[in-house]
């Protein structure tokens, strides 16, 4: 065990100086091209009227962020008014919906409303849809997997865990080509996603973005559970993975790997699990910086249970570390 624990030791101090991969902000593309698309759709008065819902409604999710909570309300309430009181036409109506919705669903998240949350969040991604479907919105195709997946972590944090990994693998199947029908009826709030193709409508850079998004969501969830429920829950992924076919898509391979050996950890396969996971930590972050960092988790978690040098060693480097990541979620820090 020792001499699996030193391997690990070096892999994990060779891959974590390794660069992050670095990623376009797609958000900022992505508005302009909204900006650009509305100038030239909808009326001036209807132009007026969203730049100041969408203000307010900005100004309540920088409050958020900030902790000011009554300011943030006010700014949610002062942007409800507006639309209100508000005469839009029906593609200018969506558009508010598609982005005052979503912020709204993700302020309630915050603010562990997740009833809330999921009501907004599943009204901007019906809007968001129309828009492209109705609209010609075409920029925003990666968008309903976004969303989606906001609405997995709110499933997650609600406690519906096997209905969050169902819609997980549910985004993952039509990303690669392979709608799965036997999840649809169970998670029926993602029914408008099953009208879009993904792989016709998606870059080859922004499915990869959105893919390793929703596995990052996958990886905290099941970081955040026991090991009786995580062994449970990837059992059940497991099924998915295979009609999936990830094995052979080269372009996944680093989250596939991640998901075997994590299965190899849930079968209590230790020795096995590090031997896999060395080579795994030793390539770095690269795109995929939180299932790395969900492995480093999994070693750590090993390590407490061992009383020897090496591991003492590695579990404080590791301990050490995890204070330097600030972008690093809490549950997946020691």
């Amino acid at each position: 065990m020792n001499e699996k624990l030193q391997q690990i030791f070096q892999s994990y101090l060779l891959g974590r100086v390794k660069p992050i991969a670095r990623q376009e902000n797609v958000d900022a593309i992505i508005k302009q091209q909204q900006q650009t698309t509305m100038m030239a759709h909808l009326p001036l008065k209807d132009l007026i009227s969203i730049k100041r819902i969408m203000n307010a409604s900005q100004a309540g999710l920088s409050a958020s962020f900030q902790g000011n909570i009554c300011n943030a309300k006010q700014a949610y309430i002062t942007a409800n008014e507006s639309i209100n009181n508000s005469q839009l036409n029906d593609e200018s109506s969506l558009v508010i919906k598609n982005n005052f919705n979503a912020s709204k669903g993700y302020f309630d998240y915050r603010q562990r409303n997740y009833e809330s949350a999921r009501v907004n969040l599943h009204i901007s991604l019906e809007a968001c849809i129309d828009l492209i479907n109705k609209y010609g919105y075409d920029f925003l195709a990666g968008r309903p997997i976004h969303l989606a997946c906001n609405i997995l972590k709110i499933e997650a944090c609600s406690g519906n865990y096997e209905k969050a990994i169902k819609i997980a693998f549910y985004l993952i199947s039509n990303m690669t080509g392979d709608y799965n029908k036997s999840l649809y009826k169970d998670i029926d709030l993602l029914e408008p996603v099953q009208h879009l193709s993904f792989e016709d409508h998606l870059s080859f850079e922004d499915r990869y973005f959105l893919f390793n998004q929703v596995f990052g969501e996958v990886a905290k969830l099941l970081a955040n559970l026991s090991n009786d429920e995580s062994h449970e829950l990837v059992n059940l992924a497991d099924d998915f993975i295979e009609d999936c076919n990830l094995s052979s898509d080269k372009q996944f391979n680093q989250e596939y790997t991640w998901f075997q050996n994590k299965k190899t950890l849930v079968k209590g396969k230790i020795i096995e699990f590090l031997e896999e996971s060395s080579n795994f930590l030793a390539e770095g972050r690269r795109a995929s910086k939180f299932l790395w960092h969900a492995t480093v988790l999994d070693v750590l978690k090993i390590c407490q249970n061992i009383d020897s040098e090496i591991s003492r060693k590695l579990q404080k480097q590791i301990t050490e570390d995890f204070s330097n990541y600030k972008y690093l979620p809490s549950v997946l820090k020691a």
